[in-house]
């Protein structure tokens, strides 16, 4: 019997075993492949996200790792203007594109440092008695795993403890079987990503493209070094579903684009294409129960607008362990005593959800709008930076 067991060890998931490891807790964090491993992703690393690293002790392994920061952004709206601005200096902390691959290995290594007990279990379903949640079931490894290697068809096993939390991503095995539904397609959103070589790049700049084909997503390239890039898009669910295309087809019109492909080399490769699924932050439905929490992707913690779920998979993975460590001490995992994570993450997150889900929904949900907001910014660029900085 465990005090804890984490499921994944993404960003949420380690973070979560890092703060209740330091904390002395019993915390077995389990995953379905052993590390480095890549993961769908846009690598784009919200410099907050930095400051939880510098904050669990990671300062020195940061420094270490060489993150690629990024010190401005340019948008595309679907007629071609172009808007673009620096971005603001948070106390010498960046933005930054880090694979994936490099980042999630950082934060796993760190858990593992601080205490945490790690194993490669391919968990299959919680463990539920009298409607609390005790353990999971899972396979494990039929032999010693290794880096990379993958939890199939091992022997089944049962694995118990007194608080489960689950960062298993999108497709939580512990999220479908609590909650019982899938959020719907406006709160969800599926996107693809590639790596691009030999491509002409603004050194330390991002770009989003709002394009008719996939606003209110939208394609973007990230910088990841020396004419390397992220590229990629994104777009609602319900929105991908009308269209009748596949990711990959819209990939292409988007690397045809005159503003991408006029900057591709004769021999440029498109590699490492993933595609992945997003559940947005706007969907409400309870991430506490008896004896179990929803963090991270398993939660639905991405932002609706961008997209991006690093920075909430961080801040719920430490609002979690903190819940957690107050209930531990009061012996009771239970349903109430786990509450202060839903208003903790709600007085966190859910007005930047609220607000993106609002602006993607009505702002930007036509190419004439999004023409008319990009206008504005280029006629209003001090404005447009005072908003940023404000952020």
């Amino acid at each position: 019997m465990h005090e804890v067991i984490v499921v994944g060890a993404g960003p949420a998931g380690s973070v979560t075993a890092t703060v209740l490891a330091q904390a002395g807790r019993d915390v077995l964090l389990l995953d379905r492949t052993g590390f480095p491993r890549d993961k769908a992703c846009g690598d784009m690393i919200p410099w907050g996200a930095v400051q939880l690293m510098f904050d669990l002790g990671m300062g020195e392994a940061v420094r270490a790792a060489d993150f690629y920061p990024i010190k401005a952004a340019r948008i595309v709206s679907p007629s071609g203007v172009v808007f673009e601005t620096s971005l603001a200096d948070h106390g010498g902390l960046d933005t930054c594109i880090v694979p994936r691959e490099v980042f999630d290995t950082l934060l796993w290594e760190h858990a593992c440092k601080s205490g945490a007990h790690f194993e490669i279990v391919q968990v299959e379903e919680p463990i539920l008695q009298d409607g609390r949640v005790v353990g999971v079931r899972g396979r494990a490894p039929e032999s010693r795993y290794a880096g990379g290697e993958s939890a199939q068809g091992g022997a089944l096993r049962e694995i118990r403890a007194q608080l489960v939390i689950a960062a298993d991503g999108a497709t939580s095995v512990i999220a479908r079987a609590l909650r019982g539904t899938k959020s719907p397609d406006l709160h969800r959103a599926v996107a693809l990503r590639a790596y691009v070589d030999d491509l002409d790049l603004t050194d330390h700049m991002s770009e989003s493209y709002f394009t008719r084909d996939l606003i209110p997503g939208y394609g973007w390239v990230f910088p990841a070094g020396e004419r390397c890039a992220n590229v990629g898009v994104g777009l609602r669910l319900d929105l991908f579903r009308r269209k009748g295309r596949t990711l990959k087809e819209m990939l292409d019109d988007f690397l045809h684009l005159p503003m991408i492909a006029a900057r591709r080399g004769r021999d440029s490769r498109v590699e490492k294409v993933l595609v992945w699924q997003l559940n947005f932050g706007s969907d409400v439905f309870p991430r506490a129960y008896d004896g179990a929490l929803l963090i991270g992707d398993a939660g639905g913690f991405t932002d609706p607008l961008t997209g991006g779920g690093i920075y909430g998979a961080m801040v719920t993975g430490k609002l979690a362990a903190e819940v957690a460590l107050q209930a531990l001490a009061e012996g009771d995992p239970r349903r109430q005593a786990l509450a202060p994570f839903e208003a903790g993450w709600r007085q966190q997150l859910w007005p930047s959800f609220r607000l993106g889900y609002w602006l993607q929904r009505w702002l930007i949900s036509s190419p004439r709008l999004v023409d008319l907001i990009v206008a504005f910014m280029v006629r209003h660029p001090g404005l447009v930076q005072y908003l940023a900085n404000k952020l």
